[in-house]
């Protein structure tokens, strides 16, 4: 048994060591609507088109009238949209910066093009690109999950992160003993389904800390690892396969995401967070194992 802790434990560390950080992205959303009836148009071909009108990328508007373009680098782009019915529309000049992330409202009309057909509603600078993903999946509207974002963490500045989720139906913080913790308890984070070890309904959420698994139990949990400040998306699936196929394949119970908020220091800076947090988790590891020799 000790053999088989120490080299998990080891494993863990080895892959943190070896993950690199995700890249940025620029990025170009919005969606696409008829001018007259404000009514999503579905199935707009929308194309990315760089200064001299090459194509870089093209996708279809979604039921909704929704879409997403990602640019390779920073620089100025145009967008173009086609539809059976409209006229055909071309913008002038969209600058994306180095990891910008920039929306849109792109309106069309059957006969011809409004004067003002594109409408920049919010350009920022993108999140890393580990928050690119927490982006879109909140924004799929085929996936079942809760998402808490920047504007809702901020309603709760003083909570710690297991707290964030107390506004969040389904989901239960149970409190346990614990020798070594300041208030002598901690935080454990229940999802609805199944039944815990006694026998209340509920099961012990799969939790992760920017991709990195976080054991909970008596001797470690999610608010061991940072400060509820420190966080700057959350997003949790009841049930684990609704989850990331990356997180939640072959749990028992629902996934809990957390993101960090992005340093404002290098690359190398976010490798030590990330590094940091991965140490605590396998140190959690290591004291539930020697619990339960």
């Amino acid at each position: 048994m000790r053999i088989q802790t120490s080299h998990s434990l080891l494993s863990c560390l080895a892959a943190l060591l070896l993950i690199a950080p995700g890249a940025q992205a620029q990025t170009l959303r919005g969606v696409v609507q008829d001018e007259s009836t404000g009514v999503s148009i579905e199935g707009a071909l929308l194309l990315l088109l760089d200064g001299g009108g090459d194509v870089l990328g093209t996708i279809l508007s979604d039921e909704t009238g929704a879409f997403l373009l990602r640019a390779a680098a920073s620089g100025r782009y145009s967008l173009r949209a086609e539809r059976l019915g409209y006229a055909t529309y071309t913008s002038q000049p969209i600058s994306l910066a180095d990891g910008a992330a920039v929306r849109v409202q792109l309106r069309l009309g059957i006969d011809a093009i409004p004067l003002e057909a594109l409408t920049v509603l919010a350009g920022s600078r993108s999140r890393l690109g580990r928050l690119v993903g927490f982006d879109e999946r909140r924004n799929d509207p085929a996936i079942t999950g809760f998402f808490l974002d920047s504007e809702d963490l901020e309603r709760r500045p003083a909570a710690s992160p297991s707290r964030l989720l107390d506004v969040i139906p389904g989901v239960t913080l149970r409190r346990v003993q614990s020798q070594d913790h300041p208030l002598g308890l901690r935080n454990q984070i229940f999802l609805p389904g199944g039944r815990d070890d006694f026998g209340r309904p509920g099961c012990q959420a799969q939790v992760y800390v920017d991709g990195v698994p976080i054991v909970q139990g008596v001797d470690a949990s999610v608010d061991d690892v940072m400060a509820g400040a420190a966080v700057a998306a959350v997003e949790g699936y009841p049930r684990p396969h609704s989850a990331p196929p990356q997180y939640g394949a072959g749990g028992d119970c629902g996934v809990v995401l957390f993101w960090l908020a992005e340093p404002a220091a290098s690359s190398r800076g976010w490798d030590k967070r990330r590094l940091a947090v991965g140490v605590a988790a396998a140190f959690g590891i290591f004291l539930l194992s020697l619990g339960n020799r």
